[in-house]
């Protein structure tokens, strides 16, 4: 097996069929899901989903129509075309994950910061991969994918909000290599337009001694500038835009549900901790992101203006 050391730089609130009120813990189904979508991203073309959904199910199996032309099984008189993953994935620790209550949104306070067991930041574990069949297209499409995972991704609930952030152990890499090694996922010119990857610049000590969030208001002590934590409080301190803004924060509710198509994580650079902001724009997914840029700057969220500077549209 081939084998790579991850660490969580935030709280991962990954958790088993228990839901909210189980312990965290790492799940393989979890890290495979997340490998899923990176394949998505990184296979993204022109005849979306086809061709695309044809590699991740070559890569990571499931059932689908019989067009993708995969193994017929019967069962029961219906007819189900279904492939195996060509992955096997396992991790391990050197010793038991430490775990605490961690605010899932940590820019509130009380019941509102939504508390939840998750796995401890500043941890490291290791996971390993092996190809059950000799592939060079599989081996090819799988690496891309978890690549993209370790240098986009997170895991677990909110990770799209900076928690869960995983990194490589002891890697502190320059802004432009990091960038340099996200171009090369796709030959190494230039992302994709469905793309967009931004390095966030750091608050100043004036604008974080302006940043007056409910948590900080009710007793947060000092902090540095690239304190995990207040990057993690910029990051889900947003607005429920709902479908205003073409859904661009994402929403939930009673009346339907949209992944946030802006997903934040944390990245540990030479010149300490910073966000990343990630802009997936398949198929028109980002909304109208402008719109939404303007209305957290209208109210003064650090975010809005961090984005607006990054030009993230």
């Amino acid at each position: 097996m081939s084998t790579q050391t991850l660490e969580l730089l935030s709280p991962c609130f990954c958790g088993g069929a228990n839901g909210k009120e189980g312990d965290a813990e790492l799940r393989i189904p979890s890290i495979r899901g997340q490998l899923r979508y990176w394949l998505r991203i990184v296979c993204h073309d022109k005849d979306y989903p086809n061709t695309t959904t044809k590699k991740e199910h070559a890569v990571f199996g499931g059932i689908r129509g019989r067009a993708l032309g995969f193994h017929v099984s019967a069962k029961g008189g219906a007819v189900v075309d279904s492939v195996a993953s060509r992955v096997a994935l396992e991790t391990s620790v050197m010793s038991p994950l430490g775990k605490e209550s961690y605010p899932m949104c940590p820019h509130k306070t009380g019941t509102d910061a939504a508390p939840r067991n998750g796995l401890s930041p500043d941890q490291s574990f290791h996971l390993s991969w092996q190809l059950l069949l000799d592939d060079a297209a599989v081996k090819s499409d799988f690496l891309c994918a978890l690549k993209a995972w370790v240098l986009l991704g997170g895991l677990g609930a909110r990770s799209n909000r900076a928690a869960g952030s995983i990194w490589r152990k002891n890697w502190k890499p320059t802004e432009a290599d990091f960038l340099k090694l996200v171009k090369s996922l796709w030959g190494g010119n230039a992302l994709p337009d469905y793309l967009r990857v931004k390095v966030l610049r750091l608050l100043t000590q004036e604008e974080l001694d302006n940043y007056k969030p409910e948590s900080k208001r009710s007793g947060w002590g000092s902090t540095s500038c690239d304190d995990p934590m207040l990057l993690r409080t910029i990051a889900t301190d947003t607005l429920q835009l709902g479908n205003d803004c073409g859904g661009a924060l994402g929403f939930g509710g009673p009346n339907g549900r949209k992944a946030s198509p802006l997903k934040l994580k944390i990245g540990h650079f030479s010149d300490g901790h910073r966000l990343i902001a990630v802009l997936d724009k398949r198929n028109n997914r980002d909304g109208d992101i402008a719109c939404a840029v303007k209305r957290l700057q209208a109210v003064n969220k650090p975010l809005g203006l961090l984005l607006a500077e990054a030009k993230i549209g």
